[in-house]
């Protein structure tokens, strides 16, 4: 398949001002959050204000039928595509999303946890205003993100674990190449950090593999297209797999750089991790079996879990890097390398053992 082009969105980030903010060695700061908050799960988390989409040309109605979370999201996205793109959507103009799960619970007075999830959870259930679903952030969400911006082609919309965005970068790929539409607006945005998201989230945060993990709110999107005009960067190639828990195996993995060698494609030096740890170091080895010397980054280790957000944040840092030509390798902590390296591998991976590959080049490639 050939290359479809991108260019960096609109990132709303707690602290920074973009993504590649990283390469100067900056960070997301977590700051303390209450133990009723966060259900004695994590000691910090990275919050985001709320936003009231003016600058988007959201009107009154939009903003009030909105949630929270929705609302970042329409505001990466409608912001996205005004940054990247000068003229307004054509027909040929999909949507993609990757997206949290949502509860219609907006208050920022939680209910008293005495230390058993299960009762916690039955008051939530029983003593809250009912769940809304997958279907409020969904429906408000695209909804609203399509009307602002009139796009009227193909969308789709991904949830809820950390590989939700790489799958809306991945049908967006696939769209393209099928040319169902000629451009893409893909956004995401992970569940707002609320006791309802360590309930939803528990057994995974207690997977989370060294000190100090937190959750993080972000929001971010990319524009991606069939036309090179004023690129940015490219995506080279999309491959997706499922694994096992425990899996030492990576066939999609050993596909993936096979065909990038049969495309005559740099093999790649730098490689951004996003999402799950658990599968990281029988990953390692592999890569490293296959490029030896190639440069790690663990990307939620510089900001936080963000979520379904995470893939496009590695996508928009893939692309800084081929700019500035500057890559970061993790041993005991980042630092700051020369990118060696035309094309740059994001491992995006879900919590039930979903794997996408995404190989980013740069401007030229």
């Amino acid at each position: 398949m050939k290359a479809i082009y991108l260019k960096t969105g609109k990132e709303i980030i707690p602290g920074l001002n973009g993504i590649a903010d990283v390469l100067d060695g900056r960070k997301v700061v977590p700051q303390a959050i209450q133990s009723e908050r966060s259900l004695e799960l994590v000691a910090e988390a990275a919050t985001l204000e709320d936003t009231d989409l003016k600058e988007c040309g959201a009107g009154r109605m939009v903003r009030k039928t909105s949630e929270r979370q929705s609302r970042w999201v329409i505001e990466a996205a409608v912001g996205g595509w005004q940054q990247a793109v000068a003229s307004s959507p054509s027909e040929k103009t999909g949507l993609f999303l990757g997206l949290g799960v949502v509860d219609c619970e907006d208050d920022d007075q939680p209910l008293a946890f005495n230390g058993d999830l299960n009762d916690y959870a039955n008051q939530m259930l029983t003593d809250t205003k009912p769940l809304a679903g997958l279907t409020l952030l969904n429906s408000t969400a695209a909804s609203h993100i399509a009307q602002l911006l009139n796009i009227t082609g193909t969308n789709a919309v991904f949830s809820p674990f950390a590989d939700a965005g790489a799958q809306a970068i991945s049908e967006a790929w696939f769209t393209i190449h099928e040319q169902k539409v000629e451009q893409a607006l893909i956004a995401a945005g992970p569940q707002k950090i609320t006791p309802w998201y360590f309930l939803t989230y528990r057994d995974m945060i207690r997977q989370w593999q060294y000190p100090g993990a937190f959750p993080t709110e972000s929001a971010a999107s990319i524009v991606a297209s069939a036309d090179a005009d004023n690129a940015e960067g490219c995506l080279l190639a999309v491959k997706r797999a499922f694994v096992s828990q425990e899996a030492n195996d990576f066939p999609a993995l050993d596909e993936l750089l096979s065909e990038l060698a049969g495309r005559n494609i740099p093999l790649p030096q730098q490689v951004i991790f996003s999402g799950r740890f658990s599968l990281k170091g029988s990953q390692e080895k592999r890569l490293y079996d296959y490029l030896p010397g190639v440069k790690l980054c663990y990307l939620d280790r510089l900001t936080g879990f963000t979520g379904a957000t995470g893939a496009i944040h590695a996508v928009n840092l893939a692309m800084a890097m081929h700019q500035r030509q500057q890559g970061i390798s993790h041993i005991f902590s980042p630092a700051s390398v020369r990118l060696n390296s035309e094309t740059i591998l994001v491992i995006a991976q879900g919590h039930h053992g979903q794997l996408c590959y995404l190989v980013v080049g740069g401007q030229h490639a």
